[in-house]
C-alpha cells in the first residue's frame, strides 16, 4: 500500500534468502553443518519449510549451539510465519556473541507477531534497536527499521530522526526518503514530504508507488 513500499515483507524475505546463500558458501569445517545448509538451501527453493526445520533440528542434535544452524532455524521460522519461535531463538543469541542483523531479524519478528500491541514489547523493541545502534552507529538499516518502528508508534519527531541519520550515512539509498516522506505527509507538511518522495523518485526506479506518494502530497 501507499506509504509502506519500505517496509516490505519481500524484501526481508530476500535478504534472508541472500544470507541462507552466503553461509552455504562460507561456512567450513563440520560436514555435518556444510551438509544441513546445502540441504535446508535446497528446501527451501522448493518451498519446503517444514523439511528445512527437521534438517536443522536433526543437525543440531549433532552440533549443538552450532551458530549457524541456529540463525539458520530461525530465519526458517519467520519463513513459516512462526514469529514466537523465531523470537525465542534471536533473544536467546543476544545473550551470546553474535552478529549485528540478529537485531533487524528480531525486529521483523516483532513488527509481523502481535507484540507491537504491547506497551512492555514496545519499549522493549526500542531498546534493543538502542542497543544495536550503540554498537553499530553507521548501521543504516538499524535506523530505519527504528524510524518504522517509531513511525507506527506515531512518534513522529523520532522517526524524522532517524531517517535523517539513515540518510547521512548513505544518502543514495531510497528508503529513508520514503520514510521520511510518509512521517511529513502523516504530520501533513505536505510540500516537504514531496520533495522526499521526489528524492527517493531519483533514487529508484519503481516510479509508480512515488508517483502516487506525490500526487497525495499535491492535492
Amino acid at each position: 500500500s501507499i506509504g509502506r513500499e519500505y517496509d516490505s515483507p519481500s524484501k526481508d524475505h530476500e535478504e534472508m534468502d541472500d544470507e541462507i546463500f552466503k553461509r552455504q558458501k562460507k561456512t567450513k569445517g563440520s560436514t555435518v553443518v556444510e551438509s544441513a545448509i546445502q540441504s535446508v538451501n535446497e528446501h527451501l527453493k522448493g518451498n519446503r519449510l517444514g523439511e528445512a526445520i527437521n534438517v536443522l533440528k536433526e543437525a543440531l542434535r549433532i552440533e549443538n549451539g552450532n551458530y549457524d544452524l541456529v540463525y539458520l532455524l530461525g530465519v526458517c521460522h519467520i519463513f513459516n510465519a512462526a514469529y514466537e519461535e523465531a523470537i525465542s531463538i534471536f533473544e536467546s543469541m543476544l545473550k551470546g556473541k553474535h552478529k549485528k542483523n540478529v537485531y533487524l531479524l528480531l525486529s521483523v519478528c516483532y513488527k509481523k507477531s502481535d507484540r507491537l500491541q504491547q506497551t512492555e514489547n514496545r519499549k522493549l523493541f526500542v531498546i534493543q534497536l538502542d542497543e544495536c545502534i550503540d554498537k553499530y552507529p553507521k548501521y543504516y538499516e538499524a535506523y530505519i527499521y527504528r524510524g518504522k518502528l517509531f513511525l507506527k508508534l506515531k512518534e513522529y519527531k523520532l522517526a524524522l530522526q532517524d531517517f535523517d541519520r539513515a540518510i547521512g550515512i548513505d544518502p543514495k539509498k531510497h528508503i529513508a526518503y520514503i520514510g521520511k516522506g510518509d512521517c511529513l505527509r502523516l504530520i501533513e507538511r505536505y510540500e516537504e514530504a514531496r520533495k522526499m518522495y521526489t528524492d527517493a523518485f531519483n533514487n529508484k526506479k519503481n516510479y509508480l508507488s512515488l508517483l502516487l506518494r506525490r500526487a497525495i502530497c499535491s492535492m
